[in-house]
């Protein structure tokens, strides 16, 4: 975090390890529009449980908050892959763009990496 004009300014810093980012609240227009392309389960909506609005998954069949503590934090859920058989479920595809966003939690490393 700098200090700058009395105010707390956030910075983005480049690590030598994998991550994945979750409770995701701002995305740059080029990576929304390329997640929008492939899904209209992904937007903006409050969680409860993390007491603030981000972008959050949504159950194509319910449309049902998927949230990101559930997804991400817990061991053997969708991004918490605890076996090679759950890491194999994990369908990535790799979009030649920067990736920007604004995320209040993220994994250190992944099995990515």
């Amino acid at each position: 975090m700098l200090e700058e004009h009395g105010e707390n300014v956030e910075r983005w810093e480049r690590q030598d390890y994998s991550t994945m980012p979750s409770n995701i609240t701002v995305l740059t227009d080029s990576v929304l529009e390329v997640i929008q392309g492939m899904t209209n389960r992904y937007v903006v909506n409050y969680s409860k449980t993390a007491s603030q609005s981000y972008y959050l998954n949504h159950c194509e069949h319910c449309s049902s908050k998927q949230g990101d503590f559930y997804l991400h934090s817990e061991p053997g859920n969708a991004f918490f892959p605890m076996s090679d058989e759950e890491l194999d479920q994990i369908k990535m595809q790799q979009f030649n763009l920067p990736f920007e966003a604004y995320a209040t939690s993220f994994s250190i490393g992944t099995f990515y990496d």
